[in-house]
């Protein structure tokens, strides 16, 4: 996927693996929920698990829906020390949004990287869940048998509910 710099992939399907076993296809609809908009080719995912098995990251299962793959202790390891780095890519990312946003005069770019300085050490599953369900209510929109009153009223409840939680 453009955009999504190389190498993350590896480290996207240890992170998932660290959480429990999933078939290749699994995984890349995993990816799409959790990110919202990326959804790794089967071309990439696919030769990557090999590569990972290979290496002794993860191991397969033959199962009747195809491989299940897990992550080895050595799997888990590798996932951590990536995870030590993080830091400096979190960094250079947050450094060179900072710049972008000087050259062009972008405020809201600013205000993401202050947000990331912020929430450096927070748990940001919730907010890749809301990414993830930003992109499941496009499809809907987009789905030939969209029923628009009913996703309407889907969506108000959830506005209901948060109301109900700023009180």
């Amino acid at each position: 996927m453009r955009g999504v710099r190389r190498g993350f992939l590896k480290y996207y399907i240890l992170k998932l693996l660290s959480d429990g076993s999933y078939t290749g296809y699994g995984l890349i609809k995993e990816i799409e929920e959790e990110t919202g908009f990326w959804e790794p080719s089967t071309g990439s995912v696919y030769p990557l698990l090999e590569s990972l098995e290979e290496e002794g990251l993860i191991e397969g299962e033959e199962t009747n829906r195809g491989s299940a793959w897990e992550i080895t202790s050595a799997g888990e390891k590798a996932y951590e020390e990536a995870s030590e780095a993080k830091q400096n890519m979190r960094e250079s990312i947050k450094q060179s949004m900072i710049v972008f946003s000087q050259i062009f005069n972008e405020d809201k770019i600013k205000e993401v990287a202050n947000r990331m300085e912020k929430e450096q050490f927070n748990d940001n599953k919730l907010r890749t869940k809301i990414h993830g369900l930003h992109h499941r209510l496009n499809e809907a929109m987009d789905a030939p048998e969209y029923d628009r009153d009913e996703l309407e009223e889907l969506i108000n409840e959830i506005h209901e509910k948060l109301d109900e939680l700023e009180r």
